[in-house]
């Protein structure tokens, strides 16, 4: 309840109330009318010494990148310092691409995962942080900022919110080199060593600048990694290749007869000389799996003697039989999903476009049909029927030991509560696909959303309201909302002010219900000589004596 000064006027400040931003307060005084007003318009500094009792949170010792060339991957490093009085809870520090050194909605967030988190920090305290971010290979030659954002969200209530970022510049040049992969490779599911293979492929060259002369290399490897400890096969000469175009080859070849059995795969590496220098050297090979089957194991003779005598502990049987090794195989599809942690927004707010990138892998050794992948918002990182849909992708069929990478994007919805989430990738979220694991079809990524905000208030009860009377609340939000207070004589909040007024914090999810007993908010009775008065940034809206 608001306990007001019989000789005092009544300002009320939102500062430290509790109560959603944009909550109505009314002070309710003897033989005065109801007087209403929003805390977005009210009066919210304290006095001076008081509103210096605040974090002040500031950038400092950015890092200068002068020029960088699209598709590069930069670093990023600075420090955030609270400058203020008090300490700072956790935040996050934003980075942001922008056509000039101000931040505004224009500005580009660099990257899907464009946040740090930063602890709690103490009144002048600082921590150093480092971000590291892969700049868009399609973004347009050109000057530009760099933007470090300290409280990008505006978590933390600050003595001075105007300080809160740098702009750093940086000059960005677009690609101009070529850039080779490798895809649609195909080759059969199963070999014998010593057999012939025919191995199809496309290569493509995926950049802007033609692709001189160059080989694509096949290799045998016991993983889907190019190393040196690979096996090469053959190679494929190349004269050379456009920009933006490809080529479709066959390659022919005798496995080693002394291959071991086993399950393997088939590389098909583009420039495997690095001839040509490219924009991404880290995409051009094409994994598939391979069973071989090695050679038969040669016969043996197991020998009994004595094959009519009764056996007994000395004696010995003679047997001829032939001992064969036999391989078997299994052509199942397994299906997983691979999602690099930089690609996966870890923050989001209720009605944005999230993008989701992520590669789904066929690790079986048969193929699958079609299918599709399923992205669900879940309150954990378990995939059951609580869980809510968000959007899927509808996926070809992927042949034994390959990947297709996908990037798909939506909006959530704009009623979602704000909390901690997991976005659950699910391969084959219909069962499709009889695979030969269909426990690894998963994977959960942790991301906090930020809900809608919500503006209560409190309606007029009535047209006047004696002291001590209940008010109607009209709301629909679950925070409570605390009101800084002061009495006052005269317009001006000053050391003199007395700190008498106090109000119960209170949240309601119904509509129009009557404040109970500890919900009231009433002032005491004012005196004949006393006049209640209200403030909305230093104005008076209403007064009553």
């Amino acid at each position: 309840m608001f306990a007001a000064n019989n000789n005092s006027a009544n300002a009320l400040d939102t500062a430290n109330t509790g109560l959603a931003n944009g909550t109505q307060a009314s002070v309710l005084g003897s033989n005065s009318d109801l007087k209403s007003l929003s805390t977005e318009n009210l009066f919210t500094g304290t006095s001076s010494s008081s509103s210096a009792k605040l974090p002040d949170l500031i950038i400092e010792k950015p890092s200068e990148i002068v020029k960088a060339t699209a598709g590069d991957k930069v670093t990023l490093t600075y420090t955030v310092k609270n400058i203020g009085s008090r300490n700072a809870g956790s935040h996050y520090v934003g980075f942001y691409l922008s056509k000039d050194d101000k931040w505004d909605s224009s500005d580009t967030l660099l990257g899907t995962n464009s946040f740090n988190k930063v602890q709690s920090l103490a009144a002048g305290a600082s921590t150093s942080q480092t971000k590291e971010f892969t700049l868009d290979q399609n973004i347009k030659t050109g000057d530009y900022y760099v933007l470090y954002v300290a409280d990008d969200w505006s978590s933390v209530k600050e003595s001075k919110e105007d300080n809160n970022f740098v702009a750093k510049q940086i000059s960005i040049r677009a690609t101009s080199s070529p850039d080779l992969t490798v895809r649609n490779g195909d080759a059969p599911n199963t070999a014998k060593a010593g057999s012939k293979i025919k191995l199809s492929y496309t290569e493509r060259n995926i950049g802007n600048e033609d692709a001189g002369e160059h080989k694509v290399g096949f290799y045998l490897s016991k993983d889907n990694k190019w190393d040196s400890s690979d096996t090469l096969l053959g190679e494929k000469s190349v004269k050379g290749l456009r920009a933006n175009k490809d080529i479709s080859r066959t390659k022919e070849f005798s496995l080693d007869e002394n291959l071991a059995t086993g399950d393997y795969y088939l590389l098909y590496v583009s420039d495997n000389n690095n001839s040509v220098n490219e924009s991404n050297e880290t995409n051009n090979f094409f994994a598939k799996k391979i069973t071989i089957q090695g050679k038969k194991a040669k016969s043996s003779n197991l020998s009994f003697n004595d094959t009519e005598s009764p056996i007994n502990s000395t004696s010995s049987l003679s047997i001829d039989q032939n001992v064969e090794k036999f391989a078997s195989t299994s052509s199942a599809p397994d299906l997983i999903i691979d999602v690099d942690n930089d690609l996966s927004p870890e923050r989001a707010k209720a009605g944005s476009e999230i993008s989701l990138s992520y590669n789904e892998k066929n690790i079986g050794s048969g193929d699958t049909g079609e299918h599709r992948v399923g992205f669900y918002l879940s309150k954990d990182d378990k995939w059951d029927s609580s869980d809510t849909l968000l959007g899927y992708d509808s996926v070809e069929p992927i042949s034994a030991g390959e990947y297709i990478p996908h990037t798909k994007t939506f909006n959530l919805d704009s009623n979602i509560a704000s909390g901690d989430y997991y976005l659950l990738y699910v391969g084959d979220d219909q069962n499709n696909v009889t695979e030969s694991d269909e426990t690894n079809n998963i994977v959960a990524k942790a991301i906090s959303i930020q809900g809608k905000d919500v503006s209560p208030s409190l309606k007029d009860a009535k047209s006047s309201i004696p002291s001590a009377s209940s008010l109607a609340i009209d709301v629909n939000n679950q925070d409570s909302l605390e009101i800084e207070k002061f009495a006052s004589s005269s317009l001006a909040i000053d050391a003199n002010d007395q700190d008498s007024l106090e109000i119960e914090k209170f949240a309601s999810t119904t509509y129009s219900p009557y404040l109970t007993e500890k919900n009231t908010i009433a002032t005491a009775a004012a005196t004949a000589d006393s006049e209640t008065e209200l403030f909305s940034k230093g104005k008076k809206i209403g007064s009553k004596r």
